[in-house]
């Protein structure tokens, strides 16, 4: 469920690759690591 509200945020347009760069910053945890590039990867653990 954490996944997919995170995808969903990352999939909006109206917010910059900067402001993505920061969610998956703030986001990321031991279990969970988002990275952000042209397309969206999610590793859990």
């Amino acid at each position: 469920m954490f996944v997919q509200a995170a995808r969903r945020v990352f999939k909006r347009d109206n917010i910059t690759p900067k402001q993505r760069w920061e969610i998956a910053e703030t986001l990321s945890t031991r279990a969970v690591s988002f990275e952000v590039e042209p397309e969206i990867a999610v590793d859990t653990d």
